[in-house]
Order: structure tokens, then C-alpha cells, then sequence
């Protein structure tokens, strides 16, 4: 089923990119699926999108923010958490914010003042219009997995 360039699951014209439990977005080329509100603890955060080619996701543009935005909207009325995104502090021996595979962060939208603490995740605040925060204080946080299509994957 294709909606808006918004596929669900391995439909033609996801070509097969995503797993059966991903949706693919067409135009940012991206598998993903929603997880639930959990604990937002180091340990918590690193468990989820663990599978094999999954990751928490990756906000690389103002175009996949944007895209974010606009498809957890209505997730406030499930749960009004924060949402963890990936990023981390931990890698670079500065500091600087990097994805987990030390990529440095070509993108980010920080919300004032921040990022304030070291950290193995960034949340993202819907009641802060959508702006990013290093807290570490372990509060709840909704989560988005991303599937890394690759060649050699069989699903």
C-alpha cells in the first residue's frame, strides 16, 4: 500500500528496502517504524533497533526533521514523551556529537542552551517544537528504528 509516497512493508514500491514491519518514505529513501515509550536510560536506549541493519534513527537533514515532525504529530495524543534520536558525545575524543559509528553530525537543531551534558542519545521535545536536548535524567522517550537497507541483506 503506498499513501502519499509513505509505503507499509515490502510493497512494490519500496522494492523490497524495508522489513515487513517498516514503513518506506520514498523521497528520503527511509525504512522505519515507531517504537513505544520506554525508560530513557543508556542501557534502555541502546536495546532498541537492535536487530541485524536496524539503528535508532539518524535526523542527517532540515528534509528528515521536517519529515519527523510531521509524522509523530499525532503521537502526542498516545504518549506525550520526549523522542530519542541517535547521537552521541562518547565517541569523539572532544566531545563533538557524532552518530554511533562516529560519524560527525551534519545536521542538528539544538535546542537553547544546549547540548549541556555528554550523552549517548539526543531527545528530540514535541513541546519544545521539536528541538533537541543531551538530558540525562531518565525519563520516558518514544523511539523511531531505522532500517539500513543493504544489498547483501536477505529479509
Amino acid at each position: 500500500m503506498d499513501i502519499m509516497g509513505i509505503s507499509i512493508g515490502n510493497q512494490d514500491s519500496d522494492s523490497g528496502r524495508c522489513k515487513a514491519d517498516f514503513f518506506y518514505y520514498r523521497y528520503l529513501d527511509l525504512c522505519f517504524k515507531f517504537g513505544p515509550a520506554i525508560n530513557s536510560t543508556d542501557a534502555n536506549v541502546a536495546a532498541v533497533c537492535s536487530e541485524p541493519d536496524e539503528e535508532l534513527v539518524r535526523v542527517v537533514s532540515e528534509e528528515r526533521q521536517s519529515y519527523i515532525v510531521t509524522i509523530t504529530a499525532d503521537i502526542y495524543l498516545v504518549y506525550n514523551n520526549a523522542i530519542c534520536i541517535q547521537g552521541t558525545s562518547m565517541i569523539n575524543p572532544s566531545h563533538q556529537w557524532t552518530f554511533n559509528d562516529g560519524t560527525i553530525m551534519p545536521y542538528s537543531k539544538w535546542g537553547i542552551n544546549q547540548p549541556k551534558a555528554n550523552g549517548t542519545f539526543i531527545r528530540m521535545f514535541r513541546v519544545y517544537n521539536y528541538k533537541w536536548y543531551s538530558i540525562v535524567d531518565g525519563n520516558m522517550c518514544s523511539y523511531i528504528c531505522e532500517y539500513k537497507y543493504n544489498e547483501g541483506t536477505q529479509m
